[in-house]
């Protein structure tokens, strides 16, 4: 399992690494990958997969997860990794490229620090992805999101959208 932690912060401004506590305690290896630079991998693209490959040659199998700037790495991360059975991303951003999102504002402090564009929507490159899931909350601050990739599903990708939740929790 290849969890990408979103931008979220922890104590002392550190990412925080995602989906700890809901992998730790079973019987898989698991990879805990962080954007430090949250670049929406812009940045840092090249050098995680140089690492993928050398410790996932070993294992018949593979799968990504990810929240939010995670959920656009393991969609594209999982395209990149031949040996990904499935990808599973929360609220994943499509994009924050300016052009293809222009009405995006929330990540603003770190979109404009990023000055090459070699990802500029999780879809980018080649490769393909046998299982894809994108689960998004109903309405969502991520509608724009959820829409770009229900226009480009590609083979082997499903959009699942939540109902909205009550204040006490019953679906509405």
């Amino acid at each position: 399992m290849i969890s990408f932690a979103g931008v979220g912060l922890n104590l002392g401004g550190l990412p925080q690494e995602e989906f700890v506590r809901t992998l730790s305690g079973n019987q898989h290896d698991q990879f805990f990958i962080i954007d430090k630079l949250r670049s929406w991998y812009n940045a840092t693209a090249s050098e995680i997969l140089e690492q993928l490959y050398c410790r996932i040659e070993k294992f018949d199998k593979v799968y990504t997860l990810g929240n939010s700037m995670g959920g656009f790495g393991a969609i594209y991360f999982g395209r990149q990794l031949q040996k990904c059975s499935a990808a599973v991303a929360f609220g994943a951003q499509y994009s924050v490229h300016p052009e293809i999102v222009p009405g995006e504002t929330r990540w603003m402090e770190w979109r404009d620090k990023i000055t090459t564009w070699r990802l500029p929507h999780a879809l980018s490159g080649q490769g393909t992805l046998h299982h894809a899931h994108l689960f998004y909350g109903h309405p969502s601050q991520d509608a724009i999101h959820a829409n770009l990739y229900r226009t480009s599903l590609l083979p082997g990708m499903a959009l699942y959208m939540m109902p909205a939740q009550n204040t006490e929790g019953r679906a509405s």
